[in-house]
């Protein structure tokens, strides 16, 4: 399984599968920025990691 990095502009990361980091960055922007992040925007500012 492909593991991703995601990193916020304010400095907030995530590690996991795709599924994972897209919903720790909908929380995530939730919760601090006030904003929905679609999966598209997740997956947008995610890199994926050497396996």
């Amino acid at each position: 399984m492909q593991e991703y990095l995601l990193t916020c502009a304010c400095g907030w990361e995530a590690t996991g599968s795709e599924n994972d980091i897209v919903s720790a960055a909908k929380v995530h922007g939730r919760e601090i920025h006030n904003m929905d992040v679609s999966h598209e925007e997740a997956m947008a500012m995610a890199a994926p990691t050497a396996s």
